[in-house]
């Protein structure tokens, strides 16, 4: 007695139907939901980046401002140290990160060469921070973080403790940004959605298309037609699955900048 295979044949069809169509119900949803969650940890990235970059904007700017006012002291305590003066009126005096008291009217500041080395001082350590921070000032992406903390951290042997302690806030931002790259990294990864597209195609070409070619119920022309008419509409799931999971790839790739 011989059996006929067309039964097995569309047994295995409408097995591999139900898996195809369950599989690339799930998929999709789950992509679709990846693509979201990329998108908002990448925003979340480039906020960061925002905020980092304010604090290097901020920071230069109160450096720059004592830089102008230290400036002015030196010049000023050198010619009254020369003419033998003991103080200066000054209506403004500053700390080395922006602290400022000042008045209506000029006050007497007593002067002497120790509060001239402070200054000239003050002003060597001006310079070493900006160099190492003024080519960052327009930091746009994670590397350009990276490369300014790398160069932050070289100051600690040059710099004062409590100025190194000051300049280094400029960084705080950082931890924050590393942990929302991170979270980003982990959604927009693609190797476990990648994996089950690779087996909804398996299933679609040996679980469908393969098998229906085997049936005989109908033959000639219209089969053909039908057969290579089903085969575009079935492969077109995994293909736009592909497609979908090559935009997340890129989310996660592609340099994220401000």
């Amino acid at each position: 007695m011989t059996l006929d295979p067309n039964w097995f044949y569309s047994s295995l069809c409408q097995c591999a139907a139900a898996l195809v169509g369950l599989i690339g119900a799930i998929l999709t949803a789950r992509i679709q939901s990846q693509i979201t969650s990329s998108t908002e940890t990448r925003n979340a990235v480039q906020k960061s980046l925002t905020n980092l970059r304010t604090s290097i904007a901020g920071t230069l700017g109160q450096l720059n401002s004592y830089d102008a006012w230290v400036r002015e002291r030196i010049h000023e305590v050198e010619s009254a140290l020369k003419k033998k003066a003991t103080v200066i009126h000054i209506k403004e005096d500053r700390t080395f990160w922006g602290g400022s008291s000042s008045s209506s009217s000029a006050s007497p500041k007593p002067i002497n060469q120790e509060l001239l080395k402070e200054y000239k001082d003050n002003q060597s350590y001006l310079s070493i921070i900006k160099e190492k921070i003024e080519p960052h000032s327009k930091l746009f992406s994670y590397e350009h973080a990276l490369k300014l903390d790398e160069g932050i951290k070289s100051l600690k042997t040059l710099l004062p403790d409590n100025v190194y302690a000051q300049i280094s806030n400029t960084t705080i931002p950082l931890p924050l940004l590393e942990e929302h790259l991170k979270d980003h990294l982990k959604v927009s990864s693609i190797r476990l959605p990648l994996i089950m597209t690779v087996i909804l195609f398996w299933l679609s070409i040996f679980g469908l298309i393969i098998p229906l070619c085997y049936l005989s119920s109908h033959d000639g022309f219209s089969k053909h037609w039908l057969l290579v008419s089903f085969s575009i509409g079935i492969l077109a799931i995994p293909i736009y699955l592909v497609i979908e999971l090559l935009r997340i790839y890129r989310l996660r790739e592609a340099k994220i900048k401000v």
